[in-house]
């Protein structure tokens, strides 16, 4: 899937992220606005203790569109 195919609603998966202790993980695209694509994700890392953690949001720049 090229970057300009990316909309609202699609799932980003990521394979075999297990440095930060979570072996897979799945984002959800928010919104994508010229170059910026915004996600929806939730997790919990040992860190994190028993309240502070849940749904984050974070955004993405893409500076390089054509690669």
């Amino acid at each position: 899937m090229s970057l300009s195919e990316i909309t609202a609603g699609d799932f980003i998966t990521l394979i075999g992220s297990k440095k930060i202790g979570n072996p897979d993980h799945i984002l959800l695209v928010a919104s994508v606005e010229e170059h910026v694509v915004t996600l929806v994700h939730s997790f919990k890392l040992p860190k994190d203790g028993k309240y502070n953690h849940g749904i984050k949001h974070c955004t993405v720049t893409i500076t390089d569109p054509p690669k």
